[in-house]
């Protein structure tokens, strides 16, 4: 599966999987998953799920900018 299914395939997932955990078991990685250019994205997962509930919808080119906006995703899913 391309990483591009990956967030349509974990979207509809996202109002089910808020209901089962606590917004604290949440959790960031940051993954190297694209072209040379712009490699990497944020992902965010839960416990016992295998795809990311949410990801970035564009890649960044340091891992540190993929971190920071990711960090700012993963607030606004715990509200």
């Amino acid at each position: 599966m391309k990483a591009n299914h990956l967030v349509a395939a974990a979207l509809p997932l996202r109002g089910v999987v808020r209901g089962e955990f606590d917004p604290a078991d949440y959790s960031l990685a940051v993954k190297r998953r694209g072209k040379p250019a712009k490699p990497w994205r944020w992902e965010i997962y839960c416990p016992c799920k295998a795809v990311p509930v949410e990801c970035s919808s564009v890649f960044f080119e340091s891992m540190a900018e993929a971190a920071k906006e990711g960090k700012k995703a993963l607030a606004r899913l715990r509200m």
